[in-house]
């Protein structure tokens, strides 16, 4: 997959299916939508194309509704990969962006990126103030004005009735929810990560390399891998049944999301995973976790001996799993 910075700098002549979207989570509604564009895309002999903004445009326009993403940009890039879109243009979203028309838009888009069709959902808005809707993207569609603007003008012929197809999925729905990024966070934020799975259609994942923690685990005899991710602030607090991959090896384990409140509480929250039957040094080491099930909440214990025998039964639940 083709990574793009800004829409200006992307390269190539084929045609273009392109969806438009920020995609946070790429959730089953997003898969959904995706394949939709890939399918045309094979139809049309395209390229199928996401256009996503960095950062999130509400990091511009209203800060103090920033939410983490679910997943790091990273990650959304190889699950991308992963279903097989084959350009990501990622365009850089600021205060001027945000004072752009919805026309003006769409056409800094044409001058581009030879768009045949746009595939995006029906919940679809652009534009200052939002002030465009799919209603709006019809009627740009229907302006052949707008080739003399398009990347591929010249090869489209005189009788052409639109500048550019519209398709617009329906709703993804899932146990009679529609499936969005709120229905995802909202999941993960009560421990449902069963459900989490349901709406992603796969594993709520963290990853990030292995860094040195505090050494509490290894001194009450369970040692723990402990990694940084801002993604973990979408889990509730307390221990999960994972599996760790690290060194291309997959292995059960037992995370703690939490600030140790049985020591002296950290101001950071912290992601320790004791991987079972496993000793290597891996510090440095790419690790990711798969969260499998919600096993209980963080919890203050009386003392250490306490938090040990606990322990125990967490790791002793997750090796009869």
């Amino acid at each position: 997959m083709r990574v793009f910075e800004q829409i200006k700098n992307y390269e190539g002549q084929t045609p273009v299916v392109l969806s438009i979207g920020n995609f946070d989570g790429l959730h089953l509604g997003h898969q959904y939508l995706l394949q939709k564009n890939m399918e045309l895309a094979a139809h049309l002999k395209a390229r199928s194309v996401l256009l996503s903004f960095t950062p999130h445009p509400l990091q511009v326009i209203k800060p103090e509704l920033v939410r983490v993403p679910i997943l790091s940009s990273k990650e959304q890039e190889l699950g991308l990969e992963k279903l097989g879109i084959d350009d990501w243009i990622k365009e850089p979203f600021t205060s001027q962006t945000s004072q752009e028309s919805a026309r003006s838009f769409i056409e800094r888009i044409l001058k581009s990126v030879p768009v045949l069709a746009i595939v995006v959902g029906p919940d679809f808005r652009f534009g200052k103030n939002r002030e465009g809707d799919t209603d709006l993207l019809k009627v740009l569609s229907e302006d052949k004005t707008l080739w003399q603007l398009h990347s591929k003008a010249s090869e489209v012929p005189d009788t052409a009735v639109k500048a550019f197809q519209v398709v617009l999925p329906e709703p993804y729905f899932v146990l009679g929810q529609r499936v969005s990024s709120s229905l995802v966070r909202e999941a993960l934020l009560k421990g449902e990560v069963d459900r989490a799975q349901t709406l992603l259609g796969r594993s709520f994942t963290l990853s990030g390399k292995v860094v040195s923690g505090f050494r509490r685990g290894r001194a009450i005899g369970f040692p723990t891998a402990n990694i940084l991710s801002l993604q973990a602030h979408h889990l509730r607090r307390g221990v999960y049944l994972t599996f760790a991959t690290v060194r291309g090896e997959r292995r059960k384990s037992v995370t703690n999301i939490g600030v140790h409140p049985t020591f002296e509480e950290d101001k950071e929250l912290q992601v320790e995973t004791h991987i079972l039957d496993f000793s290597e040094n891996i510090y440095g080491d790419e690790l990711k976790l798969e969260f499998i099930t919600f096993l209980r909440p963080e919890v203050k214990f009386k003392d250490i001996e306490a938090l040990k025998t606990q322990i125990a039964k967490d790791v002793q639940f997750a090796r009869q799993s």
